[in-house]
């Protein structure tokens, strides 16, 4: 162990480096070899490029994916209108809030007995046009579980 004493009996001149090298040590210490790490480098370069290309194209299939389940994650939320078009006729459109379209999606008229009064699925327009029923019932828009709305009567304003 190197005390502050031995440093300045052997280094009051010299800097710490300087000054500790110069001390005289119990047993000569062994240097490490330096030895070149050339030819390991050399045999497992080809091993090392392939595993870079791999980690690349892996990291690029990866950035695809999270960005597939990004779009999933952003889903379209349906979307569903009535308006009467005159005191006899009601038109529904349905669609998704990212733009598209809901053909052949079911959109029933339902009594609030639950009696479905007016069976239907959307047409090539994404729309079906309907009797008004007599007395009181809702509309409902179904494109699957979480894609669902219900629009009351109340709510298609009468022209």
């Amino acid at each position: 162990m190197i005390t502050a004493a031995r440093l300045c009996l052997f280094g009051a001149s010299k800097n710490v480096g300087e000054a500790v090298s110069a001390i005289p040590t119990a047993a000569p210490q062994k240097q490490a070899k330096k030895r070149s790490l050339r030819a390991v480098n050399e045999h497992f370069e080809p091993a090392f490029n392939v595993a870079m290309t791999t980690q690349v194209v892996f990291r690029g299939a990866l950035l695809t994916l999270c960005a597939g389940f990004a779009s999933l994650a952003q889903a379209h939320n349906p979307i569903c209108q009535c308006e009467p078009l005159d005191g006899e006729e009601i038109v529904c459109t349905g669609g998704f809030s990212d733009g598209s379209g809901a053909p052949g999606v079911t959109l029933d008229v339902i009594s609030y007995d639950e009696e479905i009064l007016v069976p239907g699925k959307l047409g090539e327009d994404s729309k079906l046009r309907f009797k008004r029923p007599d007395g009181e019932f809702y509309v409902l828009f179904d494109a699957g579980p979480g894609h669902v709305v219900e629009i009351d009567h109340t709510e298609i304003e009468a022209p």
